[in-house]
Order: C-alpha cells, then sequence, then structure tokens
C-alpha cells in the first residue's frame, strides 16, 4: 500500500473518531421547546413550553375528577398560539390513571378519538423539554 493510501485512510479514520465524539458531545446538554402541535386525532407538546410562551391564549392542561359514590374521570385540552384546539375526557381507569401521574413539566402526547374520548396518553420526563418559568 502506497504512503499516500496510508495515510488517507489514516485520516479518514482519526475524522471518523472526531466525528463521533464531537456526536457524543453534542447530544449532552441538548434543548428543545417542544411546542405545542394539534393534529385531528392528538395533540403534544411541553407542558414547560407551553407555560413559557409569549402568547397568552396557548395552554395545555390536564385534570382528573374523582367522587366518593366511587367516580373517576379525566380530562384534558390544548389550544396552540394559532387558536387551534382540542380536548378529549375518559373514564378508563387506565387512561385515567396515567393522566394523574402527569408530571407538571413533562412532554405529553393525548390521543382522541372523533367522540372525544381520550384513548391513550404518553408522557416522558425529559432532560430537554424545559421546565415551567414561574
Amino acid at each position: 500500500m502506497s504512503k499516500r493510501r496510508v495515510f488517507g485512510v489514516i485520516v479518514g479514520v482519526i475524522g471518523m473518531f472526531l466525528g463521533v465524539m464531537g456526536a457524543r458531545s453534542a447530544l449532552a446538554g441538548y434543548k428543545s421547546d417542544g411546542p405545542l402541535s394539534i393534529g385531528s386525532t392528538y395533540f403534544y407538546g411541553a407542558f414547560g413550553t407551553v407555560r413559557n410562551t409569549g402568547n397568552a391564549s396557548q395552554y395545555m392542561y390536564c385534570y382528573v375528577y374523582a367522587t366518593a359514590t366511587p367516580y373517576v374521570s379525566a380530562s384534558c385540552y390544548a389550544t396552540n398560539g394559532a387558536g387551534a384546539s382540542a380536548s378529549c375526557s375518559t373514564t378508563n381507569a387506565t387512561v385515567v390513571d396515567a393522566i394523574q401521574k402527569l408530571n407538571s413539566d413533562a412532554y405529553v402526547t393525548v390521543y382522541f378519538n372523533s367522540s372525544g374520548t381520550c384513548t391513550g396518553i404518553s408522557s416522558q420526563n425529559t432532560s430537554w423539554a424545559p421546565p415551567k418559568v414561574l
């Protein structure tokens, strides 16, 4: 193998190593706003991003309602800065339990059907989603 070819291989290997190391360090401290997005059967966003927005008409929240009868239900609501909104409610114990356990700084996806029933929820407690600024 020629000296030129060996040099090219060495430079290529070093470049790959530095690229991998650079990519690893670039992931440390990754941040994203997690803006509120609303679709026809879902909405998602980070509670912190929605709270921290400069748009006072934007919001996202969920709550649980329970009585001693016993009755339990949960509802989730969202309105983005453009005025699009979505909401759903459920009495499904599994979904109600998941909503009840939401972290107030979580990145949340709420799924619902055309009847307005919450059919699922996904919650991520991540380092990249911003906390609420009070």
